[in-house]
């Protein structure tokens, strides 16, 4: 599938669901992070996406997580098929994260 119609999709879904259950954005160099307030540990809805990492992944991945922390929530990563580079599961699976679900949504 093309890539530019998944980002559309995703950006979408996002807009729709702002207020309702994503109450907060942040936007990282290299990601952007969504947030609900009150359930600080749904990884459905406490998460990095956008995920676009040029350069070394330890430092934004160790901002990622302190910004999580700083919010009492739980690190949660989603990656989508333009997250970059590519062998960001690895990277994640050897800093301990373990996979949560694997999502299908529409297509």
């Amino acid at each position: 599938m093309h890539e530019r119609l998944i980002r559309t999709v995703e950006d979408a879904h996002i807009a729709f669901n702002r207020g309702d259950f994503f109450s907060r954005k942040i936007n990282v160099p290299g990601c952007s992070i969504l947030f609900n307030d009150e359930l600080t540990e749904d990884s459905y809805l406490n998460y990095a996406t956008h995920l676009h990492v040029q350069g070394r992944l330890d430092p934004l991945i160790g901002k990622i997580e302190r910004l999580f922390h700083s919010h009492r929530s739980l690190p949660s990563f989603y990656f989508l098929p333009y997250s970059r580079p590519q062998r960001l599961e690895t990277v994640f699976a050897e800093r301990g994260y373990t996979l949560f679900t694997e999502d299908a949504w529409m297509f």
